[in-house]
């Protein structure tokens, strides 16, 4: 039974793949210990060994369910802090290719890095707002709806932010003010991830 625990979604998908087999289990054990009772008429030892092993069967059952809980709830704040590690990892690609491109005014003797760093920032980006839906729909409740339209919004600004004005152009020149407003915003994202993860 245990080895399918890695493959299920979740745990209501889990109990139900097994529902049968539990229930089985269970009507066997009951009836076990009935006809046990039964036969041994009011042999009082013999209905308290039952009732013991009944006890234990139930004890143990429980246990089950509750490992089975415990690690999913595990499992699910791991895959939320690998994500957010990685979300923030992204962000600070961002950060570093912007700032480098937008304090540089265009240089055709440059083109090609030029290419390749519109290439990447793009790239990123695309990335930055993949993971950021994946990560916010691994949040429940509260801290769903409290980081989703922060993240959203983060998204969509530092898009414009980085590829705004000049971005692509050969007329790009630099900005010291272009690269602040980058760095804050990438800045204020990675507080309110690191933030959640936190209180999650």
């Amino acid at each position: 039974m245990l080895s399918n625990v890695s493959g299920c979604g979740d745990l209501s998908k889990l109990i139900s793949m097994h529902a049968t087999e539990i229930v089985h289990a269970i009507n066997g054990m009951s009836n076990s210990i009935s006809g046990a009772i039964d036969a041994a008429g009011n042999d009082a030892t013999v209905a308290k060994i039952g009732f013991a092993v009944f006890v234990a069967f139930v004890g143990a059952f429980s246990a089950f369910i509750f490992n089975i809980i415990h690690w999913k709830v595990a499992q699910k704040r791991q895959d939320t802090a690998n994500l957010a590690n990685s979300l923030i990892g992204l962000i600070n690609s961002l950060e570093s290719l912007a700032i480098e491109y937008w304090m540089n005014d265009y240089d055709k003797t440059k083109e090609h890095s030029t290419n390749v760093a519109e290439v990447q920032i793009k790239a990123v980006l695309r990335q930055i707002g993949k993971y950021s839906s994946v990560f916010v729909q691994n949040l429940k409740g509260r801290n769903y709806r409290t980081i989703q339209p922060i993240l959203e919004g983060f998204v969509s600004e530092v898009y414009d932010l980085v590829t705004g004005d000049g971005f692509e152009s050969t007329i790009r020149q630099s900005s010291k003010a272009k690269a602040v407003k980058i760095a804050k915003e990438c800045s204020d994202a990675r507080v309110v991830i690191s933030s959640m993860l936190i209180r999650f």
